[in-house]
Formats: C-alpha cells, sequence, structure tokens
C-alpha cells in the first residue's frame, strides 16, 4: 500500500512518519521470537526503542524516495512506449497497407503494364516500391521493437532497479505485529507442507534430479551409482545376437556418460515453446502493458531448443526370465530390438528421437545399470528363498560354499550402490516426466527350461510398480517429438493403454495379488510408489 494512502486513510501523523513505522516494522521483524512483549507492535500502539528516529529516519527516507523515483520511473517508460510509440506506428503502417499494399499486390503501380497475378506479385520487388516498404513497413517495426526492449532491458529489468523497487515495496507492506512462532506439537504449517509438496513434485519434473541421480548429490546418491548405456550399442548388439552382459562385464563403450547426455541433449532441434508462450500469456493477462504484449508477441514467433523438455534417457520394463540373469539366451533383447525398430512407420524409436535432435539414447535396464551378481555361479536350489537364507551350519558344506561364492561375486561397496540405486533413484527412472519408458510386456516365443508360464507381466510385483509410475506424470501429446512417452511393444504402433492414477492405496490390493523373486521386495516397492504418487499427484 502507499505511503500516502495509508496516510489519508488513517489519519494520524505525517508522511515522513508512516515512513518511519514502516522501518520500524522492519526492525521489530528483524527481532524474531527475541522481542518482548513490550516491543510487540500492534494496528494501535508502536513501540519503538531508544534513538529509533535518529537511526532509522534518514533510511525510511531513503527507501521512500527510491520506492517514488522507481515507479515514476516505470510509469513515464510505460507512458513512452504506449502513447507516443504504439500510435506513432499505427499512423504510419495502416494508411500504407490500406492504399498502397493493395495497388502492389494488384500489379496497378508497377513499372510495366504487367497485371495480373501471380506475376504482379512480385512488382513490389522492384526498387521503385522496396524503398516505400522499408521506410513505411520495416522502419517503424524496428523503430517499436528495438527502443522498446532496450527500454525495458535498461529500466524495467534491471535488477538494481527491480531490488530497490521490492526492497521497497516489502518495506512498506511490513505487518504490524511479530509473527507467532509455530506450534511445535502440530507439525509443519500448511505453506511449509505445501512447500515441501512442490519440491517433490519438481523432483520428477525438473532435468536437476536426473543428473543428481547420475553425477551424485552429495548425500544419498554417489556418481557410479547408476550408470546409462547407449542405445546405438544396445541396438547394435541386439543385431550380432548376443546377450547382453552385467553391468561389471560391460566393455566402456557401451556407457554413456552424463557429460555425453547432456551434449545430446543440448542438440535437441528447435521448436515452439508452448509453455514459455503460456508463461507470456498469463503474464499479459496479469499486467497488460505494452512490454508485456511484446513479450507475448515475440513467444508466439520465437523457437527454443528442446521444446518439449525431455531427457535422452529410456526406461525398460520388463520380466526378468530366471531368478539369476533376465534374458540368458538374449531373447528378450533381441525382442526388444525388433520391436523398436518396426515403430513409427519403419523409423523406429531411435530414428524418431534422432529427427528430434537427439543422436543417442541413455538406456536405463536394472540388468545392466546397476551392479549385479555373477550368474554363472548361481545353483539351482537357492531358488529355494527358504533355504537360501539359513545360516551356514544349517546347509551343506557344498550349498554354504556355494553361496558365499555366490554373495562374493559382488563386493560390499558394489551392493551399497545397488541399494542405493533401489532406495533413491528407482522412482526416478519411470515416473519422470521427461523419460520414456517402454514397457516389453510380451515375453519371447521360446523361454527357459521350466519357465513358470503364470508369471506375466502383469503378475509380478516390479513391474506392476514401473508401469504404474509411468502413468502418473508423463505428458500425452508433445509439440515436436514425434513419439510416445510410454511404449507398449506389444501395441504395434507403440502406444500404451494410459489407465487412471494408481493410489497407494490401490498400488497395496495390486501388490498383494502379485509375486516377487525376492519376498522383501514388496514392503520396498509400496513405499517407493507411495512416496512417488504423493509427490506427482499432491502437485497436479
Amino acid at each position: 500500500e502507499r505511503p500516502g494512502n495509508r496516510y489519508a486513510r488513517e489519519g494520524r501523523g505525517t508522511c515522513a512518519e508512516l515512513a518511519l513505522r514502516d522501518a520500524a516494522r522492519a526492525w521489530a521483524c528483524t527481532q524474531g521470537p527475541r522481542a518482548s512483549k513490550s516491543k510487540q507492535l500492534g494496528s494501535s500502539q508502536l513501540s519503538l526503542p531508544e534513538n529509533s528516529v535518529l537511526i532509522y529516519a534518514p533510511a525510511a527516507f531513503g527507501l521512500t524516495v527510491c520506492m517514488t523515483a522507481t515507479r515514476l520511473l516505470r510509469s513515464c517508460v510505460e507512458t513512452l512506449v504506449g502513447i507516443v510509440l504504439l500510435p506513432a506506428l499505427l499512423l504510419i503502417m495502416f494508411p500504407f497497407h490500406l492504399v498502397v499494399s493493395p495497388l502492389i499486390a494488384l500489379g496497378l503501380c508497377s513499372s510495366d503494364a504487367a497485371v495480373g497475378v501471380p506475376p504482379a506479385l512480385l512488382a513490389w520487388r522492384r526498387l521503385p516500391y522496396l524503398i516505400p516498404m522499408v521506410l513505411f513497413v520495416d522502419l517503424p517495426i524496428a523503430i517499436l521493437f528495438f527502443p522498446t526492449h532496450l527500454i525495458e532491458g535498461l529500466f524495467l529489468r534491471n535488477p538494481l532497479i527491480l531490488a530497490v523497487y521490492n526492497l521497497c515495496r516489502r518495506a512498506s507492506q511490513l505487518p504490524y505485529h511479530v509473527p507467532t512462532l509455530p506450534d511445535t506439537e502440530s507439525g509443519l504449517h500448511a505453506r511449509e507442507r505445501s512447500r515441501a509438496n512442490t519440491n517433490d513434485g519438481a523432483r520428477y519434473r525438473g532435468h536437476d534430479s536426473i543428473w543428481a541421480a547420475l553425477e551424485g548429490d552429495g548425500d544419498k546418491v554417489r556418481p557410479g551409482d547408476v550408470r546409462l548405456i547407449s542405445l546405438n550399442w544396445l541396438m547394435a548388439l541386439a543385431e550380432r545376437g548376443d546377450v547382453l552382459p552385467r553391468r561389471q562385464d560391460l566393455p566402456e563403450e557401451a556407457f554413456l556418460s552424463s557429460a555425453q547426455l547432456r551434449r545430446i541433449e543440448q542438440g535437441a532441434r528447435r521448436g515452439f515453446d508452448l509453455a514459455g508462450f503460456a508463461e507470456a500469456l498469463q503474464r499479459f493477462g496479469k499486467e497488460p502493458s505494452p512490454s508485456s504484449f511484446l513479450g507475448f508477441i515475440a513467444s508466439f514467433f520465437g523457437r527454443k531448443r528442446n521444446p518439449d523438455r525431455l531427457l535422452p534417457v529410456i526406461s525398460v520394463s520388463y520380466c526378468w526370465l530366471e531368478a539369476a540373469h533376465p534374458d540368458r539366451e538374449g531373447r528378450q533383447l533381441q525382442l526388444l530390438s525388433r520391436k523398436l525398430r518396426g515403430l513409427y512407420g519403419g523409423r523406429g524409436l531411435l530414428g524418431a528421437c534422432r529427427e528430434y535432435g537427439f543422436s543417442d539414447m541413455g538406456v536405463f535396464l536394472d540388468w545392466s545399470s546397476g551392479y549385479q551378481k555373477d550368474p554363472a555361479l548361481w545353483r539351482g536350489w537357492m531358488a529355494d528363498q527358504a533355504l537360501y537364507a539359513k545360516s551356514d551350519g544349517a546347509l551343506s558344506e557344498q550349498q554354504a560354499a556355494d553361496r558365499r561364492a555366490y554373495e562374493a561375486s559382488r563386493t560390499a561397496e558394489q551392493k551399497a550402490a545397488f541399494d542405493r540405486m533401489l532406495s533413491n533413484t528407482m522412482d526416478l527412472w519411470y515416473a519422470h516426466s521427461a523419460i520414456t519408458v517402454v514397457l516389453l510386456t510380451q515375453l519371447p516365443d521360446e523361454l527357459p527350461a521350466g519357465f513358470d508360464q503364470s508369471r506375466t507381466y502383469d503378475t509380478r510385483g516390479w513391474t506392476t510398480f514401473e508401469r504404474c509410475s509411468a502413468e502418473l506424470a508423463k505428458s500425452h501429446q508433445l509439440q515436436v517429438a514425434k513419439w510416445k512417452l510410454v511404449i507398449d511393444v506389444a501395441d504395434e504402433g507403440g502406444c500404451s493403454q494410459r489407465r487412471l492414477p494408481t493410489t497407494p492405496a490401490r498400488m497395496a490390493q495390486l501388490l498383494a495379488g502379485c509375486r516377487f523373486t525376492n519376498g522383501a521386495d514388496s514392503s520396498l516397492v509400496l513405499q517407493l510408489y507411495a512416496k512417488t504418487a504423493a509427490a506427482v499427484l499432491g502437485t497436479v
């Protein structure tokens, strides 16, 4: 509220005294909980410390002068743009367009006898008619746009002027009372809870969370806990008919580093920025002005790199065909490669990504992205979880030795990295709005001996979690990218039947009917999904 308005309404003191009260309120708020009851500021009483006039009067006077000067400068600029430049442009352009342009378009003003369309449409390109076009069209547009943006950049967007203006505005809006302390027994305030939910939801929209999952966040995630493999390399491996090894046995050229992924992201093509257009429209609706109108026009014609805000990352949701190895014969990899190559009219998913500007894609597969045990040391009796969990004394000497060798195939540090991947990043790879998820819901024609046919994609716990997570925050329509963010390979067009978002309570019911190779994963999966759904659905 302006000091002059408040002075007229309250009817007490001068403007200088009112500014002094504003400065005193600023001092009182900085005291926080240390302020005693005698220093509290009410709407009808104001207690100041001794010598406060000498201390705060210059500050209040300076803030008032800066605020007045800033508002006056902004009003002058808005007046110059809205009253002088815009009408001048209209007075110059409209007569020319209404009188001269139709004659040129019809060929009536051409330098020869050529009349008609389309030859006459090119008559304006000749020198006698190029000059008026430049004088009455191009130059007025340049006069309007360039000085307007220059003035806005120097004054309306100047950080120093904006900082002074915001400081003055906050000083004039300080409350009369000291903020009350929060009730420690009531938990977070509603505003703090809302801010926390917003931050959690941003985890599944912003790109920083993915880079932190790859590079480490300095707290729960360390660099190298998760690595992504190259889609180009993976497709070439499938074409050769080879089997995908575990992470520890992969060559270094199979991986894409975070630096490589960042460069791939920066190579995305330009397109219409719908989000930026919506922001400019919202700004123009809230604060109509020539500057906001020009920003709205610029956003309509502007083109932004990576307009769909996608990440060059693909997560694959699939079934493990065996307890120790997901695809020992490589048939699932060949099925995945064949399906991805046949998408989008034969271009394939990789071709569609290249059209968008992504030269390659990083692929998340838990088998190759996280540290795994050596499947060669697996023994058939280990499938019995109850037997495998027994002590060495309850097992035969050979069984105990086999189990020790199998567990030792992954070091303690690698196991800790794998556990961090499950607990802190597994939700990101499927629920993040900028990551493409491929659902390998179809099983290969040839399955390993003894495979349980009842263990389909929909009856498994981890795949249920991955699919429901992918259905939470993905965009249904992309502006430039020509692929779906959730791809079901069982569908010839690569589409997925999108269902309503699954609530945590519904997820608990679904997991109760699903099967896990490791029964201990059930509680972990439910906790992960509850955290993910609360963050994503809480910010919709």
